[in-house]
Parts: structure tokens; sequence; C-alpha cells
């Protein structure tokens, strides 16, 4: 999916999260070689089913992210990072149409008949097709590995030879690195290589060790002459609320890499199954997805939404321009906020905050989402307590005392935020364009809009340059007013092995990382 520079000058195609098992020609990332050791000149072999090891099966495109993602990876930045008509103010929802915006709420179209032969690999995987939008009953698809767990291989798929299957120890300060490396030079860049994501260790470690996580699902692939990671794959446990079914296990599959020199040699399928495989190992037959390609068959179709908070440094580099008639002063006007929130006992979440902030959440998702993660006490404290550079989480709180004078807190109040910066590679003076994703809102105490608000002064504060949000849950009510622009690329949500029908984007209450 091309992105649009028309508006923005922020190259690059786009944006995913994703990762499913897959097995056409893939290709992860951008398409630049690079000598790898000896790993480039190893000859392309096929594996069992007839394929090479490589990047995004079904269309080449790549696979990345938090949850099993199939990520365009080239589509990425533009979903990400581009700013659609970045000084447009009050009139940046007239980028989408209200064609493309009732659109958001309809299940995409099937592809033309002869694209559907790029699916090969989906139209053999237990995955809902393109004319089931509407179905009767909910449930698993492919019973087999649950109720013939002999079927499922104990031995690692192989690999082409001079590769070698390693798991890595994210408690390591070696490996995090080595894996920091991988992706710091091969994950998501634009194709002009002027923006690249810069997923720090402590993010990594962060996003790949929640509570229930283990270390046969951080897979890489290593250069057996020279022990260089070459390619990586993760996934982490997660329980899923969907529509009937309260407690649905699944894993997300995340950060699927494989160096630039080694797109051709089509690892990534393999890499998929070898992850499947372990996921069935351990008793897990679910997985939820993301992807810029659409795929047989989304859940649910979301499209990023971004806010400059720092107009002139995202002129400066070259990933916004000035409008016609606008000025660099009239657009900072344009965008400028409070210096404080508008309520001034916002506050960071606090452990002692977690139980309340957790039980205010949960009701929220409940009450508003037909799917989303269900957060134990220990995984809420893990994936909200706040950590610096990582997650950004802010509460308020009513305070009452009962009549025996005992006092005690309910959080009424939840902004939370995480950080992923991205390398500007081609400016004399920027090198790091700092972006917030939205995470979990919620508001009881104060409107939703003057919530978000309080969210965007809290990140422009914190030294962001833009902030960006899904049109899921309640988001999409306060993006005109509070001065979002509609971006280029949307984000489709897919669950593997499970039949159900298509979702609104307000009744999907799941973020990715």
């Amino acid at each position: 999916m091309e992105a649009s520079k028309s508006d923005h000058e922020a190259s690059g195609n786009g944006e995913d999260k994703a990762a499913a098992v897959t097995d056409e020609e893939p290709c992860i990332g951008t398409h630049t070689e690079r000598q790898v050791g000896t790993a480039g000149t190893q000859p392309e072999q096929t594996d069992q089913n007839g394929a090479s090891s490589g990047g995004s099966p079904d269309t080449g495109t790549p696979l990345s992210a938090y949850g099993l993602h199939v990520p365009d990876i080239a589509e990425r930045l533009a979903k990400a990072l581009s700013l659609r008509s970045t000084a447009a103010g009050t009139d940046a929802s007239t980028a989408l149409s209200e064609q493309q915006l009732r659109l958001e709420h309809q299940a995409p179209e099937a592809p033309p008949q002869q694209q559907r032969h790029q699916h090969r690999f989906w139209s053999s995987q237990p995955v809902p097709q393109y004319n089931e939008t509407c179905v009767t009953c909910d449930g698993p698809i492919d019973e087999r590995p649950r109720l013939d767990p002999a079927s499922v291989p104990e031995a690692p798929y192989p690999l082409l030879a001079g590769f070698s299957w390693c798991e890595l120890d994210i408690s390591a300060e070696s490996d995090i690195q080595e894996l920091y490396e991988l992706l710091r030079s091969n994950y998501v860049e634009d194709d002009d290589a002027q923006f690249r994501f810069d997923y720090s260790p402590a993010f990594l470690r962060w996003a790949l060790s929640p509570p229930g996580w283990k270390r046969v699902w951080h897979v890489g692939v290593r250069v057996s002459t020279t022990s260089k990671l070459v390619a990586f794959i993760a996934a982490v446990p997660v329980t899923m609320r969907l529509r009937d079914v309260k407690a649905l296990a699944v894993v997300e599959v995340n950060f699927l890499c494989i160096h630039k020199r080694l797109r051709h040699k089509r690892l990534a399928p393999v890499l998929i199954r070898e992850i499947t495989r372990r996921a069935h190992r351990q008793g897990i037959y679910q997985a939820v997805y993301t992807a810029g390609t659409l795929l047989p068959r989304p859940l649910v179709t979301c499209r990023y939404w971004h806010r400059s908070l720092d107009a002139r440094k995202l002129i400066e580099c070259g990933f916004s321009r000035l409008r016609p008639r606008m000025t660099m002063k009239l657009t900072e006007r344009l965008y400028a906020l409070p210096e404080k929130p508008l309520h001034p006992d916002v506050m960071p979440l606090e452990r002692r905050h977690c139980a309340s902030a957790r039980a205010l959440l949960s009701q929220y998702l409940e009450t508003h989402t037909k799917f989303h993660p269900c957060f134990s006490e220990t995984e809420f404290e893990h994936w909200f307590l706040p950590r610096d550079d990582v997650i950004y989480s802010f509460v308020r709180v009513q305070r009452n005392t009962s009549a025996t004078g005992t006092s005690n807190e309910r959080v009424t109040d939840l902004i939370s935020f995480y950080s992923l910066p991205s390398s500007v590679i081609h400016s004399s003076k920027h090198r790091t364009l700092r972006a917030a994703y939205s995470f979990y809102n919620v508001a009881t105490s104060c409107s939703f809009q003057d919530l978000m608000q309080d969210a965007l002064i809290l990140a422009k504060n914190a030294g962001f340059d833009v902030f960006n949000a899904l049109h899921l849950m309640e988001n999409r009510e306060v993006f005109d007013q509070l001065k979002f622009a509609p971006g280029d690329g949307e984000l489709h949500y897919y669950v593997y092995n499970w039949r159900t029908s298509v979702l609104r984007c307000e009744e999907n209450g799941l973020v990715m990382l």
C-alpha cells in the first residue's frame, strides 16, 4: 500500500504490526541488500512444502510487531509517522472523503479474483474467507492440533544449510543488544531511507517479557559459521475476550525481522511455521495479528490518525511541510497546546493505583468493546506502570473517607501512551523523531475530549513530536476537535483459527504495540 506524500512528505509506505502463518514470496522491510557475513551467500533452497525462506508470504510484504502480525513494513512509517495535511488545522478531517469514513465501518471488499491466487498460503490456513462477513456460530476452524497433539511436530522445521535455530535470552545484555542491532538496521524503514524505527532495548524487554512469557518463543536464526543473528520472531501470551468468549488463550507474534540480505531466501514462512509449532506445543491454538495488507479476512479495519505536537521540528526534518499560505508561526500557533493539563490533579500511575485502575479499564472494555485483552493484576502492572521512554501512564484519583475514618483511593480516569521513536537519517538538525502512541484511555469524571487533550499536553511536555492514535474504542469522537489528521494507512486485525463476524472500529479494544 503506497502512501501519498503530496501532503506530508514523510516518505515511506506505511506501518503494520502483524504476523501469522504464511508461505508465498515474502520480503520484509525495504529491499536494500547488505552483506551479512556468509549468510547472504548461501544457495537458495526450498522447505518441505516447496517454499524457499523469506518475508511476507502472500504479497512480498514484511512481518513485524506485537501480535501475530504480517506487516507491510514499507507501509508502517506512513501509518505510524505520516501526518496527512499536518498543518490542516480544523480542515484535517476533510483529507478523507465521507465515503472513505463510511468504509471504516464496513468489512473490506475482497480483492479481484485475479489477485486471490496470491493468497495460496492463506487459502490453506484456518482463517475466515472474504465472503464470511456474518457468522452464525463462532468458534475454532481447525481442531486437529488440539484433538491430536501428536500431529504437532516435536522437532523444529529445517532451515537452509548454513543457518541454525537459537533462543534469545532477553535478560542477557548481549542478546538484547544483538536483537536491537538487527531491528535497528533491518526492521522498518521508509522507501527513501529518511526515517527508521528505533525500538530501544528497554522497550524490547517490556514488549517481550509480560507475565507468562517463554524463552522458547523468542526464536532467532544465526549464521552457523559466525553465530551472527540474522532473523528473529517472538510470541507472547495474552487472554482475549471475543464476543461471548470471555477467556480465549492466544499468542501474539512480535518483531518478525529478517536481515535485508536474506529476504530472497524465503525465511519468513519457516519462521512463522516454527513459532506456530511452538505455540501448539504449549497448547495455544489461536492467534491475533494485524497487517496493512488485505488478507483473508479481517475482523476489523482501523485507520491511524496523527496529531502534530512540534510542527516546526516535523517540517524541518522533512516529515511534514507547510501548507500553502501558511507560515511557520501560524502553523505553530495552530497546534499550540496549554503548558499544563486541564486537570491539575492528574498524576503518574503508581503501584498503589493499579488495582483500581485495572478495575476501571476492565469495566470500560467489557462495556464498550467486543474484542479486547483481559489483563490480570500482574499483567496490568507490567503493561501500565510507567517506564522511562517506554510507557507513560497517568490517573486521576478520588479520595474517600469512610465513617470509621479510613481513607481509600478510587481511580476515576486513566491516560496511557507508549514511546516509539524513529531515527531521522538525512537531517543536519534532527537525529530522532519522537512519536507517542495512544494506548488505553478511560474517562469517567470528565469528558473524553478533555482527557485526551490532557494526554496531548502530557506527551508534549515529555518531549514528543507527534501523537498517533487508531480509530478504535471512542477515539474517533475527539479527532476532529483535537486537530488530529487522518493517515494514509489502515491496520487490518485478524484472528487465526477462529471464525466470527466482522466488528466495527468502535467495538475493537485491542491496541497492538
